[in-house]
Formats: structure tokens, C-alpha cells, sequence
């Protein structure tokens, strides 16, 4: 399946999918720790907006299964640096692995973007490994 959005505010989708509607419908098994969709979309948007980050032109293949999701990030720019990698979501994890890219480019202007990504980051509690 292919889906495409001009642009996605991921904190609003978040939102939508947290809230109970009224006349909510029958849930699945609690214990079941499964996901009720499987297949694969490629999903492509102009930005994609999560907090104080932006990501540009993402380009992404997502494998859905029964024990997790899998989203390879074929293109995405954010602060101006190519960061493709690879997002693997389960009931009990989740894990990235990110591999940004920058080639003959002025950094000023991204290490500026990512300084204040880092403190958005510490707000939210998320956990950084950075490995080189």
C-alpha cells in the first residue's frame, strides 16, 4: 500500500490515536501482545513534524508483522542532514538506529538545530546512545 501526506504533525496523531471514542468498539485480547494489521506501506511525506523536530522529504518502507514493526527511513533530512536508519517497534521496545550523512556542507546552522533537538530530547526522557 502507498500512502503520501503533504505533511504529518506526529504529536496530533499521536493525540487522535490516544483518545477513546464514545461508542468505542469491542478490543482485542489484553494479553495479546500481537498487532491486529499486517502488510507493507510505503509511506512518503513532505515533512513529518514531532515535536520541536522537523523532518523533510521522508521517504519511508514500513513492514508491518505480528511481533513488531519494522520502518526503514530510505530518505529523510532533518537540520539539513540526510538521516536515513532504520526504526524497529515492538510491545517491548523500541529501537533506532539513524546513520546522518552530511557531504560539503556548512554545519553551523545544523549543529545549532540539533543543540536545541538535544534539549527537546531531554525534556521529553528519552535515553541517547551516540556512537561514532
Amino acid at each position: 500500500m502507498d500512502i503520501a501526506a503533504d505533511a504529518v504533525d506526529l504529536d496530533h496523531l499521536i493525540q487522535v490515536l490516544k483518545t477513546k471514542p464514545s461508542d468505542e468498539a469491542p478490543q482485542a485480547d489484553p494479553k495479546s501482545d500481537s498487532f491486529p494489521v499486517v502488510g507493507n506501506i510505503r509511506f512518503k511525506t513532505d515533512r513529518l513534524t514531532f515535536g520541536d523536530f522537523t523532518w523533510r522529504s521522508l521517504h519511508t518502507d514500513i513492514s508491518l508483522n505480528d511481533e513488531k514493526t519494522d520502518i526503514t527511513i530510505k530518505e529523510a533530512g532533518l537540520c539539513g542532514i540526510s538521516t536515513p536508519g532504520t526504526l524497529s517497534l515492538s510491545p517491548e521496545t523500541i529501537q533506532f538506529d539513524i546513520k546522518p550523512t552530511a557531504t560539503d556542507q556548512d554545519l553551523n546552522s545544523s549543529l545549532n538545530c540539533f543543540a536545541s533537538a538535544e534539549s527537546a530530547i531531554d525534556q521529553m526522557g528519552i535515553k541517547v546512545v551516540k556512537t561514532m
